[in-house]
């Protein structure tokens, strides 16, 4: 793959055009260049369309903008997230958007000709490759050896590529190209970083056929196992979080969590018309543990103090929460759904198979207690305490015995091994009680259900 470098010796010089861009969501190389005193570092410069055009190449190759035709420019997700993590000094990188930077580089190191070609010197120096040889192991990596006709232009692109490393903690020095050291502490902490992936659903497009039966396996039994699509996203790997977003209906607002059990893989279309015709679509496969027929964080909450800053209504399904709402979203989840999720990329401890695909279990099962439900079953009978079926009386002789046991504080919760009382945690309740109790989260309360019996 050939790489994509620039006469541009930091990389902090693109936060003009981007911030500038950002702030306007769509501008153009005319007027970005217009705006030369804000979106150059010099505030002066001979060329200012030639220059504001190579700055705004490099950010695109960064993933931080689109250009499109006519010298169209917008802000990406990824330019958003750059944006709102910024210093408070313009001409320099923040930690937060180094970290964004880096985990985004190494999360596809092949995304785009600019992104090879910083991995690529990353990737010489972290091989012990320094001085001359570095510069020209460089050229050859990004198919540059026929391009670069002399010793100026190899130690040049490659001490402008070492700024680069330096500016985003992947090298603690760029002063020497015969020895720069790479920052293992900030490598590491980037390729064991969890994303957060919103997923979206739109009920007038995709009919959820089977939704109160997913409901209640994710609600009661703790885990709800389906395929979803990701859009165009590629970046996605087993065990990053999963938000479900319902939206084209009111009221609109997240519906679901879960965590991610593959990598993206090609599969029919969502749509059977669209199917039957051959269309494929980008597919993962997400293990969800909260499933709310209506949001659970709906459009008022999602409007108002810090929630507000991110755009949650994106059509595109498989679009990654930036990291500076991640925590707060989390935070909301907990207090409503009474879950929580603790960021980890685990061993597959086992093995689940469905529709002929091996899929890595990543998410607990928490196994139910017999004697509990027996001492439940002792002081509470076998007649469903919302309402009031015995399934000896219902069915006889078949009947006998039969019975769900609920737990009144969702099992999930619970962190490992815990104690289960009986009498104060479980209820005996009949398998279609025990489903319309998990209708929402956190579930129905027993006095609740019973309330609205016909």
């Amino acid at each position: 793959m050939r790489g994509q470098v620039f006469t541009i010796a930091k990389l902090h010089y693109i936060n003009g055009v981007v911030y500038f861009t950002a702030g306007q969501e769509r501008t153009d190389i005319i007027t970005l260049a217009d705006h030369y005193v804000d979106t150059t570092k010099s505030g002066d410069v001979k060329h200012p369309v030639e220059r504001v055009r190579m700055l705004a190449r490099f950010a695109k190759g960064l993933g931080l903008i689109a250009i499109k035709d006519k010298g169209t420019v917008t802000i990406t997700n990824l330019g958003k997230e750059y944006y709102t993590a910024r210093a408070s000094e313009k001409w320099s990188l923040s930690d937060n958007q180094k970290k964004l930077m880096r985990d985004h580089i190494l999360s596809d190191p092949s995304r785009t000709a600019t992104i090879h070609a910083v991995y690529s010197l990353l990737d010489l120096v972290r091989k012990g490759h320094s001085g001359d040889d570095l510069t020209h192991q460089y050229a050859v990596a990004i198919n540059k050896e026929f391009a670069w006709n002399s010793e100026v232009t190899y130690t040049g692109f490659t001490q402008f590529g070492l700024n680069y490393l330096e500016e985003l903690g992947f090298i603690k020095s760029s002063s020497s190209l015969e020895k720069p050291q790479v920052n293992k502490e900030a490598i590491n902490k980037s390729s064991t970083k969890v994303n957060t992936i919103l997923f979206t659903w739109n009920p007038n497009k995709y009919k959820w056929q089977d939704l109160p039966q997913a409901i209640y396996e994710a609600n009661a039994e703790g885990v709800h196992q389906r395929s979803w699509s990701c859009g165009v996203t590629k970046n996605i790997e087993p065990g990053d979080r999963a938000f479900l977003i319902r939206l084209g209906v009111p009221n609109r607002g997240i519906v679901g969590s879960g965590v991610l059990l593959s990598v993206p893989y090609k599969a029919p279309h969502w749509d059977a018309e669209q199917a039957v015709k051959g269309k494929e679509v980008n597919r993962v496969d997400i293990a969800f543990d909260v499933i709310s027929e209506t949001p659970i964080l709906d459009e008022y909450f999602l409007s108002t103090g810090d929630f507000s800053k991110f755009d949650w209504y994106q059509q595109s399904s498989g679009v990654r929460v930036p990291e500076a709402f991640v925590q707060i979203l989390e935070d909301a989840w907990s207090k409503v759904t009474g879950t929580q999720f603790k960021p980890h990329k685990p061993d597959v401890s086992s093995t689940i198979y469905t529709e002929g695909n091996k899929n890595i279990r990543l998410i607990t099962q928490y196994e139910r207690n017999p004697d509990a439900r027996q001492e439940c079953i002792n002081h509470y009978g076998l007649s469903c305490r919302v309402c009031g079926m015995g399934f000896t009386e219902r069915y006889g002789k078949v009947g006998n015995g039969f019975i769900h046991v609920h737990h009144l504080a969702l099992i999930s919760e619970k962190s490992g091994e815990h104690k289960v009382d009986a009498i104060q945690d479980l209820r005996p309740v009949c398998p279609n009680c025990h489903a319309m109790l998990h209708k929402k989260v956190p579930p129905y309360t027993v006095e609740e259900l019973k309330s609205k019996l016909r």
